[in-house]
């Protein structure tokens, strides 16, 4: 008797005739990747992607970036040299046409310069470059592709590329050669191109 009186009252909380609460708490949703893209006169179209506008603290924001020829046709285009500021990937890719600045807080592509830039690569660690970066006179886009022919100035060669890499940010160096982890708040993400074309995107680490 005791046990189906317990079946009997577990029944009636599951049903709520005894007026208690239950309460359907959401999934947790997982964060979505955002994206940003610039195009310039070129035909070529910047594209910067990260895999979320909000970052746990300790965890890394893991971006995207690429050129596309946005042409049906092969792109030839020439080295411009038009960064505006100064943006990287690293001392091993200087071989692309692209880098980043992350800058701590909220920005525009007005404003962006006016905000604390963060250095993304130590000013003290030496680098061991798989491939050896090297001085580029154009990039020979294949049509609707981010593939380039590129020519480069050692004694009139040429490779081809594909135009787009990822690197993980996990954090930054101080002048001193120190690292630090991303800490909480706001940062704005710059991706520029040598012909002077930008994106920008925002995340948070909370």
């Amino acid at each position: 008797m005791v046990a189906y009186e317990r079946f009997v009252l577990l029944a009636l909380l599951a049903t709520g005739v005894l007026g208690v609460a239950v309460l359907l708490f959401p999934a947790q949703k997982e964060a979505e990747p955002l994206s940003a893209t610039g195009s310039g006169s070129s035909g070529l179209v910047l594209n910067l992607s990260i895999n979320g506008s909000s970052i746990a603290e300790g965890h890394g924001v893991e971006v995207h970036i690429s050129e596309t020829n946005s042409l049906s046709s092969m792109n030839n285009v020439t080295t411009s040299q038009n960064w505006g500021t100064n943006f990287s990937l690293g001392r091993c890719s200087a071989d692309y046409p692209f880098g980043i600045a992350l800058f701590k807080g909220h920005y525009t592509l007005q404003n962006f310069m006016e905000g604390e830039r963060v250095s993304l690569q130590s000013p003290v660690q030496n680098y061991l470059c798989v491939r050896p970066p090297f001085s580029t006179s154009y990039y020979h886009f294949l049509p609707k592709s981010d593939t380039a022919v590129v020519q480069v100035d050692m004694g009139n060669q040429t490779v081809t590329l594909p135009m787009g890499t990822s690197i993980s940010i996990t954090g930054y160096w101080t002048a001193e050669g120190s690292f630090t982890p991303l800490q909480h708040g706001t940062y704005t993400l710059v991706a520029g191109d040598e012909w002077g074309t930008l994106a920008l995107l925002h995340f948070i680490v909370n």
